[in-house]
């Protein structure tokens, strides 16, 4: 009688087992695909056919565009890159010379190029100056208003994990504004900007991280990344940034190892704040991708460059990305390109939003919905 007795508690317990919601997956456990340059709209026909005749390769890797972020996130992208250039006094990117040069010479209906904000000081969103400039989003208040906006109407989503280029140097055009090397002020007003624009409760940054812990490493070391479940509606901000001097002052005085900054920043592993890194070539870096993990860390890697897969259809490079454990693969592609007609795109299986990491994730790991 009591062997029955306990029988049935051994199967009441089972059953209570397996009726619990599963653990949610931390965030360095799980894999997700986002876009490169993710803001770029079309350049203009009339202008691309003008770089193709003076640079046709160099052209050739421009010829990519996106749609609209909060379309790209309602696909499933978790990812998306913002380049940001700095305009300290207002109006310097508002009148490229590529449209200049083409109406000068007589041509009309050229694709719009969206002028808002673009003559106040700020951030202003773009890829190139003079000929890769339409965004989608011409400021980085623009762009942080429509990731707000997506996100209010979509409160649980699967984090969304930003990177950021610190755009700077002379225009490809003689004559053409150069973009400036942000000082330690405009560091300041991009903090400020992305905190006011999208709002403190949607970010997760190195302080959040961090805690009361002695380094972010520390932290990675011992405890890990939160859940993706208490993680739901965040975003986190990466400066994917190698000029020593910039990092050097994103990271300096009050801000060592980050502290007080709302974003994080790709910096060497075994910087103690080190947290999120950018390693593009899956093949080539693959050993630095598999230590980066081993440390707890995010990678983000990216699937394909210069539209060459694309054109082809050759996945080798996709292939690795996905099997490296990268958490982030970024591509131009979450959709083919139908005009190279080769079906060449990048999705996770089953175009799901999110899945379990191939390398990171426990065995038991069940992929995020949303």
């Amino acid at each position: 009688m009591k062997l029955h007795h306990s029988l049935i508690m051994l199967s009441l317990g089972l059953a209570a087992c397996a009726d619990e919601a599963p653990v949610s997956p931390r965030l360095n456990e799980i894999q997700l695909v986002g876009t490169h340059n993710s803001y770029k709209a079309q350049i203009d026909p009339m202008l691309f056919a003008r770089m193709t005749m003076q640079d046709p390769a160099g052209a050739e890797t421009l010829d990519y565009w996106h749609a609209p972020l909060a379309e790209q996130l309602g696909a499933g992208m978790r990812n998306l890159e913002l380049d940001v250039a700095w305009d300290p006094e207002g109006g310097l990117y508002a009148n490229p010379l590529g449209y200049q040069m083409l109406q000068a010479e007589g041509a009309t209906g050229l694709l719009p190029h969206d002028r808002a904000g673009l003559d106040v000081p700020g951030f202003k969103t773009l890829h190139i100056q003079d000929v890769d400039f339409r965004s989608h989003c011409a400021t980085f208040e623009a762009c942080l208003a429509d990731l707000a906006e997506w996100s209010a109407a979509h409160p649980r989503h699967v984090p969304v994990i930003v990177t950021m280029n610190l755009k700077s140097g002379p225009s490809p055009i003689e004559g053409g504004p150069a973009a400036p090397k942000p000082d330690l002020a405009a560091l300041k007003v991009l903090d400020e900007t992305l905190v006011s624009t999208l709002g403190a409760s949607r970010l997760f940054t190195p302080d959040d991280l961090r805690g009361d812990a002695p380094s972010i490493a520390k932290v990675l070391d011992v405890k890990g990344w939160p859940t993706v479940d208490a993680l739901r509606g965040k975003f986190i901000f990466v400066i994917d940034e190698r000029d020593a001097d910039l990092r050097r002052d994103y990271a300096a005085g009050d801000h060592i190892g980050l502290r007080g900054r709302a974003m994080f920043m790709t910096l060497p592993m075994d910087d103690p704040a080190a947290a999120i890194t950018v390693l593009n070539d899956p093949v080539k870096d693959a050993d630095a991708i598999a230590e980066a993990l081993e440390r707890g860390m995010i990678v983000r890697t990216r699937a394909d460059a210069d539209t060459m897969e694309a054109r082809t259809g050759n996945t080798s490079r996709r292939d690795a990305a996905f099997a490296s454990g990268a958490q982030i693969v970024t591509t131009d592609y979450y959709k083919p390109d139908t005009r190279f007609g080769t079906g060449y795109a990048v999705q996770l299986p089953g175009g799901s939003t999110a899945r379990c990491n191939p390398v990171t994730a426990p065995n038991d790991c069940v992929s995020p919905a949303e």
